[in-house]
């Protein structure tokens, strides 16, 4: 096992209450409204166009890929806490974090919301951290 750097450490943590806590909140309050909306589509009965049905369906997979990349981002804050190794599920941990980046990039394409750079700083330093880690594997 490789040992940890102290300024490792400070940045995951720092990376954690700075760009994921914030991303995390934001997407739970956006994500209920986004629920709440795709909700309200199922239960309206009217004749859709196929421009509202793809927004609808855009919705859905912006929902869950979305929420995906966050769940793997915790999930690798948490597990390069404990240690820096390669995890077991790391094929995940890459889909994962090229969902949410992709769901990130989306919507600031769409937006145009400069928010949305934010959560790439985190999936670029947590794929950093993967990437190192999976070189100390292969080296050991």
């Amino acid at each position: 096992m490789r040992q940890r750097s102290v300024f490792t450490v400070l940045m995951l943590r720092v990376v954690a209450i700075v760009v994921m806590l914030p991303v995390t909140l934001l997407a739970g309050v956006y994500g209920l409204l986004a629920l709440g909306l795709l909700v309200s589509f199922v239960v309206e009965e009217a004749v859709l166009s196929i421009e509202d049905m793809l927004r609808r369906v855009g919705l859905a997979v912006l929902l869950g890929g979305g929420w995906f990349g966050i769940v793997t981002g915790w999930r690798l804050y948490y597990h390069f806490l404990k240690s820096f190794g390669y995890p077991r599920w790391s094929k995940w941990a890459w889909a994962g974090l090229l969902s949410g980046t992709l769901c990130s990039v989306v919507l600031l394409v769409i937006t145009g919301q400069l928010f949305m750079l934010w959560p790439l700083l985190g999936a670029a330093w947590l794929a950093g951290l993967l990437l190192n880690a999976g070189r100390n594997r292969r080296s050991a």
